[in-house]
């Protein structure tokens, strides 16, 4: 089974024109809208849909509030979407859409769809980095941003009381990977025919929420010119810039209008499946720099070791527990 990624992420909002600004302030390009909604688009091809919570058309929430109401994943062609559709099928109701795309629930009772998606490469034209032993960008000066341009949806977080379960259908289902756990809290997976750190990080929380979606720009550059236009624009930021040891993304997150928060993402880890995934503790995955806090609070204990045994084992575990 190839999964291609995040096609699409569909919103339910109470205000259509706030969340669409915020959108479009982030970066992204809009190709639709309407009284109803707006379908905005990222260079890969994929999309972001603000629509009215109340449209008849959008699946019960699986939130309380504003936030996304469906999360669909795209498959490169219409073969791989039989075999999505046969799968699932066999313990759950699969609706097909009029246009060809499947529509069902996770086993947390989240909606989710898989529909044929074309996804393009993005075009990029990053500056080569130079480093006093290595020199890469020779006679040129580096690319200067106007604004930030997401390419691509990297993943999004989604918290449920069902985390273990959900992981076990995504992986044992799906087909997506574990990549690495974080100890008491929740697995971080990637798609089969995705190459990121995680597409999916997969949460155990008491109750449903959203935490957030990632958007990938080119460099740290392109991100720090986005964070610095959301600030102006007067989207308060609830981060500095930082990176994460877990994944190694550079990150700047801000709350959406739409539910939950945003990322900007940079610069993370690209793995395949002779990757070992590891177990990871907080606040040492979340944190390797953060330009928010203090000097010193950055560098925690080590709390790393390789991932030996049920997934479930671990996600199950106290904090610190070993």
């Amino acid at each position: 089974m190839d999964i291609n990624g995040i096609a699409r992420l569909v919103y339910g909002v109470t205000d259509l024109d706030r969340s669409a600004a915020f959108f479009t302030d982030l970066g992204l390009t809009a190709s639709e809208s309407g009284a109803d909604g707006t379908v905005l688009t990222l260079d890969e091809g994929s999309a972001i849909e603000v629509r009215r919570g109340d449209d008849p058309a959008l699946p019960e929430p699986f939130l309380d509030g504003d936030g996304p109401r469906e999360l669909v994943w795209g498959v490169p062609d219409r073969e791989q979407l039989e075999q999505v559709r046969a799968e699932l099928s066999r313990d759950r109701t699969v609706t097909v859409a009029d246009d060809g795309s499947l529509h069902t629930r996770d086993d947390a009772g989240m909606a989710i769809g898989f529909e044929v998606f074309e996804r393009r490469q993005p075009e990029m034209d990053g500056s080569p980095e130079n480093s006093p032993s290595n020199i890469r960008r020779f006679n040129a000066r580096r690319r200067w941003y106007e604004r930030a341009e997401p390419k691509m949806l990297f993943h999004a977080v989604f918290g449920m009381p069902r985390a273990v379960e959900n992981v076990a259908f995504y992986t044992g289902r799906l087909g997506f990977r574990v990549t690495d756990v974080l100890r008491g809290k929740g697995a971080f997976l990637r798609a089969p025919g995705r190459f990121e750190h995680h597409n999916l990080f997969v949460l155990k929380t008491p109750r449903p929420l959203f935490s957030h979606v990632s958007f990938g720009v080119e460099s740290v550059d392109e991100l720090m010119v986005g964070a610095n236009h959301m600030q102006r624009s007067g989207w308060s930021a609830t981060s500095e810039i930082g990176r994460h040891r877990v994944s190694s993304m550079i990150f700047s997150y801000v709350p959406c209008p739409a539910g939950g928060r945003v990322e900007y993402s940079a610069d993370g880890d690209y793995v395949d499946d002779s990757w070992r995934p590891s177990v990871w503790s907080e606040p040492f995955a979340h944190v390797y720099w953060d330009s928010h806090l203090p000097e010193g609070s950055a560098a925690p204990a080590r709390d790393i070791e390789p991932l030996d045994g049920p997934v479930e084992r671990y996600i199950e575990a106290k904090r610190g527990a070993r």
